[in-house]
């Protein structure tokens, strides 16, 4: 044991540890608190576009509890009423309009707008139009677009699904899709918190191949290595270095993951943690209605477990490097790699537009998750077994 504190401390030596501070609070800086600051701006709401904002979810969640139903949305939601009054904002826009653009074209209601040929609105017009104007107005064909469709869908009581998916593996997902109970969670909540946790991933990958790519190798390139075999404890040193590679990662990872959760949660988003993750507001395929708090604690998992795989790997370029030069051209490659595959596993999970889903998706259900386990399975039995064969192996 006390060999194993001892590797520990070579592994996380004060420069290696002062240079994976700096720059994870750079990073965090830089990619996290920018996305909390941009999801926050997201759920803040306002009174026009009250009908999709966190408020109104938080607003059903107490009337309705987690999920609501058909009759609930058709007449307890009031469609038609949210719908009129966007109508009637609009409206108010139109008339109000100081700089002429719509009695231009002799627009006179958002009716007339919808109906008038776009192609015959000039190019100038139309941008202070779409762009320039006021932001509710340019969020307004989303929000009608949006509230037509689940019209449409609950009114004909025919929730549409996927059609491309069509293996019988999705049974339950296309289930989901059909039921008339969906949850009242906002829509966006867990394609942002994937999009957080896949930066979170990349943050976490590229720690772990910094953290452990030099650990052997300098050992190797002042031949301490030798003395070490040499030793009593002989070469079990190696296994007790590897140990300590696999803790390292583990409880980095899993700080790393714990502060980010913890820094992300003064969202307040959690309030919806026994909410399924298959929103009534949403249109997206999810290949299982876990609930949102099972959801977060998934992708809190997956970053732990990629980094592991990725120390394995780490560990074994760190011991067929003999100088920093061949370790830095395999470590960049591990790196990128790494966060490349993090990243697209992670990423909208469980929903046909993970990019992970849709190479694999057909033959094999969540796929992000048996990449991840694939990988950190086949690091460990690699690394084992170079460990095992380290005890014989000639050291010269």
């Amino acid at each position: 044991m006390r060999l194993f504190f001892y590797e520990l401390r070579k592994l996380w030596n004060w420069r290696i540890t002062s240079a994976l501070f700096a720059f994870s609070i750079v990073f965090f800086n830089l990619f996290l608190w920018n996305k909390i600051t941009d999801v926050r701006t997201d759920i803040s709401g306002d009174d026009v576009n009250s009908m999709m904002d966190f408020a109104m979810s938080v607003e059903l969640l107490e009337k309705y509890g987690t999920v609501i139903d058909r009759d609930e949305i058709i007449n307890g939601f009031g469609l038609d009423t949210k719908i009129q009054a966007l109508f009637d904002y609009a409206d108010t826009i139109i008339a109000a309009d100081e700089d002429g653009v719509f009695a231009k074209y002799g627009i006179k209601s958002y009716t007339e707008y919808e109906e008038y040929p776009i192609e015959n609105i000039e190019w100038e017009d139309l941008e202070r139009i779409v762009f320039n104007r006021d932001a509710y107005f340019r969020d307004l064909g989303l929000q009608l677009s949006m509230l037509r469709n689940m019209k449409q869908r609950y009114e004909a009581n025919d929730m549409s699904h996927n059609s491309h998916i069509s293996d019988s593996a999705f049974v339950y997902a296309r289930e989901l899709e059909a039921r008339e109970d969906r949850s009242v969670m906002p829509y966006y909540l867990p394609f942002e918190l994937s999009r957080y946790a896949m930066m979170v991933t990349i943050l976490c990958v590229v720690c772990t191949v910094f953290l452990v790519s030099p650990f052997i190798t300098a050992d190797r390139t002042r031949r301490i290595y030798q003395l070490q075999y040499s030793s009593a404890y002989g070469r079990k040193i190696f296994g007790t270095q590897f140990t300590a590679v696999i803790v390292s990662a583990f409880v980095m990872s899993l700080a790393i993951t714990v502060i980010c959760s913890a820094a992300y949660a003064t969202l307040n988003t959690q309030i919806f943690a026994d909410a399924s993750i298959v929103s009534f507001w949403g249109m997206s395929f999810f290949m299982y209605g876990i609930t949102y708090g099972q959801y977060a604690m998934l992708l809190a998992a997956m970053p732990v477990i990629l980094s592991t795989a990725v120390a394995c790997a780490g560990f074994l370029l760190s011991r067929y490097s003999d100088t920093y030069v061949k370790l830095l051209t395999k470590a960049v490659p591990l790196a990128l790699v790494g966060a490349i595959v993090g990243a697209s596993a992670v990423r909208v999970a469980l929903t046909n537009e993970n990019t992970v889903f849709t190479l694999l998706g057909s033959s094999l259900p969540v796929p992000e998750i048996w990449i991840y386990g694939i990988l950190l399975i086949a690091g460990i039995v690699a690394a084992a077994y170079v460990v095992a064969r380290e005890k014989r192996v000639d050291i010269v």
